[in-house]
């Protein structure tokens, strides 16, 4: 049982979910009450990450949720963002540090557009579909993500500076769905 058909009624109303936590990877889950897309699209959704018994290699790991947002109630998203803050990662960069593995959790969560994509600039980086993590499908610089879909991006810079990531779509770029890595030498 997934709880999906035991809504939680009122204020203060809840629900414990148990359940064995598997497959390994990265797993949104989200509001099943109705409207559900307008749930989806003002945030009632999160992620879980099931980690494989014989763990990962060691790396520098975040999340990255790929959303859009109908500001308007028109069923069009007015903004994009990776974690929800449109431009949030072009004002303030992720730090990273060279020659360190990086570790993305990527969950596209978009609502009201069919795709997403995650680009990213000045590297290719071995990507793992739903973060089964078996065997990279891909080594790429460009995934296009359907509803719901999700995985792992593992990548390395050996180089310093500024590196874009963004969705490839340019009205998804241009609404806030853009950042910058900001890479700095590992020996500092």
């Amino acid at each position: 049982m997934d709880g999906v058909f035991e809504p939680v009624g009122g204020h203060g109303g809840q629900f414990t979910y148990e359940f064995e936590a598997g497959p390994v990877g990265v797993h949104p889950y989200h509001c099943h009450v109705m409207p559900l897309e307008e749930h989806i699209s003002h945030g009632l959704y999160g992620v879980y990450i099931v980690d494989p018994k014989e763990p990962r290699p060691k790396a520098d790991e975040m999340v990255m949720v790929l959303n859009g947002f109908d500001t308007d109630f028109d069923a069009e998203n007015n903004f994009y963002a990776a974690n929800t803050i449109p431009f949030y990662y072009q004002h303030h960069p992720i730090q990273i540090k060279t020659d360190e593995l990086v570790r993305i959790y990527v969950v596209n969560m978009l609502e009201f557009d069919q795709i997403n994509n995650f680009h990213l600039h000045g590297n290719l980086y071995n990507y793992y579909p739903t973060g089964t993590y078996s065997a990279p499908s891909a080594f790429t610089d460009m995934i296009t993500l359907s509803q719901g879909e999700r995985g792992i991006m593992e990548f390395t810079y050996h180089m310093p500076g500024k590196f874009m990531f963004h969705a490839h779509k340019t009205e998804f770029a241009e609404k806030g769905w853009t950042g910058l890595f900001l890479v700095k030498d590992g020996a500092e």
